[in-house]
């Protein structure tokens, strides 16, 4: 009998173990916390822009209740031979529609249609001197700036490339300083490489844009 007993006290305790864990897993086994639900508005969902263009979205983003958060934005464009968008900013690439997304995880994106139309207008490259006179061992720092519609669009990826057809005579730096070697006449070339269009290693080819390119004479003079 004292062996039943034991037995029996055995398989309840075994019982009352493997139900505490069933319950210890109900509550903690393959269950994950529900990802915070976050809602985004944009401040335009059309913009019409011309080629080359650039629109800058402003998002929004709320939680569950409404409230303004603070969280990661990804933003995306449908096709980038129309748009590309980097950080709410839109530029355009090419003629033609396209959709661009603003979406917070697993949210639902926000839209914005853009259309984008070809008015032929292309950047300008400028320069502070487009003709040089200086003596040996003087030197001219050249700024560079992009233009585009008129408006200054100099944008902080935009590169400057300069070459001296004749180092011996004139030499340029890679930030565009100008130095007067020995006396003679030289050209300075000057390609400005904006967002993907232009720079020295396209010249010729679909991407590049003459507007995007330009020579500076200069002189040396013995002193």
């Amino acid at each position: 009998m004292k062996k039943f007993f034991r037995i029996a006290a055995i398989g309840v305790s075994a019982l009352l173990a493997a139900f505490a864990t069933a319950c210890s897993c109900t509550a903690n086994c393959g269950v994950t916390e529900a990802e915070p639900q976050y809602y985004v508005t944009l401040d335009a969902t059309d913009v019409s822009l011309m080629a080359l263009e650039r629109y800058e979205l402003t998002a929004v983003v709320r939680d569950a209740d409404l409230n303004e958060a603070d969280a990661e934005v990804v933003w995306a464009s449908a096709d980038e031979n129309v748009a590309k968008v980097t950080g709410g900013v839109i530029f355009a690439t090419g003629a033609g529609t396209t959709e661009v997304t603003a979406a917070v995880g697993n949210g639902q994106p926000a839209k914005c249609i853009v259309t984008v139309r070809d008015d032929g207008i292309i950047p300008e490259l400028r320069v502070n001197r487009e003709q040089l006179t200086i003596a040996e061992g003087g030197k001219f720092t050249l700024v560079s700036r992009v233009l585009f519609n008129g408006e200054d669009r100099t944008e902080a990826d935009t590169a400057f490339t300069y070459i001296s057809s004749q180092e011996s005579v004139a030499a340029v730096s890679a930030d565009g300083v100008i130095t007067g070697v020995s006396a003679g006449s030289a050209k300075i070339t000057v390609w400005a490489l904006w967002h993907g269009i232009g720079g020295p290693d396209r010249v010729g080819d679909a991407g590049a844009i003459a507007g995007l390119s330009l020579t500076i004479e200069v002189t040396v003079v013995e002193i």
